[in-house]
């Protein structure tokens, strides 16, 4: 019973002495949590410091050697197969014989089309002489109808005319002669009435005389009218005649100009014939063709790497025969992912390192980007034309590729642990004593965001700053630090 009594009470002491030492404790030193610690003592860092030199981002790439040049071996006509020159494997030379169909058939078209163009060319050539002879005589006849038309406006002209020659000479005389006679005969009787009024002639010589002037004065009034008619008057008869010629002439002048349309007639046989002969000609290069693409050649020098006809085949046009590969010219065709897609530019190096050709490296050149994704892996497709190419690449081979971009020269550089985003602003803390100053940067390309070091523009910064590269995330401007090495930092936390 005493050593039960006694036990309880050495508790109870303990007891009471571990009770006044925690009193005595949090009289005398209360604990502190973390962030007090860290509020007094500065929060602890690493920190690392700003550069200034050279940055560059690469683009990893993937993909097969191409080649450059390749041939399906197809016919352009169809017939049947007569030779096969060429193996699987073999080495052709571009121009060279491959595969070659019968040919009598084209040859019996092309000698048919030739035949046909040649008996266009002599209906040309007998058109053109038809149409020269028709000038000619078109010509020729124009000519004479005028020249008759004129001859007979000439003759209507001169019928129309009053004489002008020896009759009205002559009738001008008798004129005379009559007015001289009447006169004379006036005058005799004019005497013989003073005679006869004086008795010295008889009535009847008297009025013979009177009558001889009357005689006269008639004869003198008819000279006169035909005279005056030879003057004023045409010959109705030959007018009428002068005018059936003109008429005449001129319905054979419109029957001679109406002849020159078969000169146009001609023209247009002519240009019809012209068109056929282009039409044969047409006919006969086709043919011509035809005849030559019986043989089939290489269009490029390369390999023979699949044959499908044998002879005695019967093949269609544009059948495939087999496949030729070019071994001159490979290039590299890469896949890029569309992340990376912006960074490739014409003319960028890539240095190529292929899996069937160990220990040597290749150096090509970004040649053309494809404009359109992949729809399965979203990615596109790089032609890469290689520059110091051998043949001892293939097409097929597997390819690496490294391609340097986003370079950029003299920049400064930060550790990305070192960047801290927060509600849209891009910042980094400057070791200013024992507390850290918040400096807004701005990354100089976005696409070396997420690379281990970041390019930033200057702007206050001079490159050889001190600054924090963790605890990013729980400083702010003006935040106390204290610096210390991963290892403390693991220690203080507990890891």
């Amino acid at each position: 019973m005493k050593k039960k009594i006694i036990a309880i009470i050495a508790i109870v002491v303990a007891v009471g002495i571990l009770a006044g030492f925690g009193f005595y404790r949090s009289k005398v030193d209360p604990v502190k949590t973390i962030d007090q610690v860290q509020e007094a003592e500065g929060f602890p860092i690493e920190v690392g410091n700003l550069t200034v030199g050279d940055i560059q981002q690469t683009v990893e790439l993937t993909g097969n050697i191409k080649p450059l040049d390749k041939q399906i071996i197809t016919g352009k006509v169809a017939g049947k197969v007569e030779a096969v020159y060429v193996r699987e494997g073999d080495t052709v030379r571009k121009g060279q014989a491959l595969v070659k169909l019968e040919q009598d058939t084209y040859r019996d078209a092309l000698k048919q089309a030739q035949m046909a163009l040649n008996q266009q060319k002599a209906s040309l050539s007998q058109a053109i002489v038809d149409k020269q002879n028709t000038v000619v005589q078109t010509d020729a006849g124009v000519q004479n109808a005028k020249l008759a038309l004129k001859s007979a406006e000439e003759s209507l002209k001169l019928a129309k005319l009053p004489y002008r020659n020896q009759q009205i000479v002559q009738q001008e005389n008798a004129v005379n002669s009559a007015q001289y006679n009447y006169d004379k005969s006036q005058k005799d009787a004019e005497r013989y009435k003073g005679l006869y009024e004086k008795g010295a002639v008889s009535l009847s010589d008297y009025e013979n005389m009177k009558l001889a002037a009357d005689v006269n004065k008639k004869a003198l009034d008819s000279a006169k009218e035909q005279l005056s008619l030879l003057k004023d008057q045409g010959r109705d008869e030959e007018i009428r005649k002068a005018e059936l010629g003109v008429q005449t002439a001129q319905e054979n002048l419109r029957q001679a100009k109406s002849n020159a349309l078969q000169v146009a007639m001609k023209d247009e046989s002519i240009k019809m014939i012209k068109a056929s002969i282009d039409s044969a000609q047409a006919q006969v290069d086709i043919a011509r063709d035809n005849l030559k693409n019986t043989l089939i050649t290489s269009k490029v020098d390369g390999i023979v790497s699949t044959r499908t006809v044998d002879p005695g085949q019967t093949v269609s046009a544009g059948t495939s025969l087999g496949e030729i590969v070019s071994v001159k010219d490979m290039y590299y065709l890469a896949n890029v992912s569309e992340i990376d897609i912006d960074n490739v530019k014409i003319g960028q190096v890539v240095d190529v390192t292929l899996d069937g050709i160990k220990g040597q490296d290749f150096t090509g050149k970004v040649a053309a980007i494809y404009p359109v994704a992949d729809a399965s892996t979203r990615g596109y497709s790089v032609k890469i034309k290689l520059t110091n190419a051998t043949t001892a690449i293939k097409a097929g081979m597997f390819a690496d590729g490294l391609l340097n971009t986003n370079r950029h020269d003299g920049v400064i550089i930060a550790p990305q642990a070192a960047i801290k985003v927060s509600q849209g602003i891009t910042s980094i803390f400057v070791v200013d004593g024992d507390k850290v100053k918040q400096v807004n940067i701005e990354i100089v390309s976005k696409y070396l965001e997420n690379a281990e070091i970041v390019p930033l523009k200057a702007g206050e910064l001079k490159g050889n700053e001190e600054i924090a590269t963790s605890g990013i995330a729980s400083l702010s401007d003006g935040t106390k630090i204290k610096i210390e090495s991963a290892e403390e930092i693991a220690k203080e936390s507990g890891n």
